[in-house]
């Protein structure tokens, strides 16, 4: 659920989580918290800007954050789960996305891979 530029899972997403459920959450995360800013870039670029555009430069991105957390994307653990929301973290740092947004995205992302079991 998006409101005022802030993303926040509803209680009933966080029923019968599973790691591809929470990957799948971490992705709408990261989509509502950077499709302004991966827009103004297509647009710069002169490149494709729709919403499934944008969706498919967010799935680039968190499979490459996958990489470099040295996890799965299609099948993520809790530890790279884990890794992957600091990565993303960090890269929405470097694209200038305001501090309170990265630390309510991943306050979110968090808590829901805290009701994981542990691998």
């Amino acid at each position: 659920m998006a409101e005022m530029g802030k993303w926040c899972i509803d209680e009933s997403e966080l029923e019968n989580l599973n790691p591809i459920k929470v990957r799948d959450l971490m992705i709408d995360c990261f989509f509502h918290a950077q499709k302004a800013t991966i827009a103004k870039a297509k647009e710069l670029l002169k490149a494709p800007g729709s919403d499934d555009d944008i969706m498919s430069s967010i799935q680039t991105t968190i499979r490459l954050a996958f990489d470099e957390a040295g996890g799965d994307f299609n099948n993520p653990t809790r530890d790279s789960l884990a890794k992957v929301v600091g990565i993303l973290a960090a890269k929405a740092a470097l694209w200038h996305t305001p501090r309170e947004i990265i630390e309510c995205h991943q306050a979110e992302i968090t808590k829901a891979i805290n009701r994981l079991p542990f691998d």
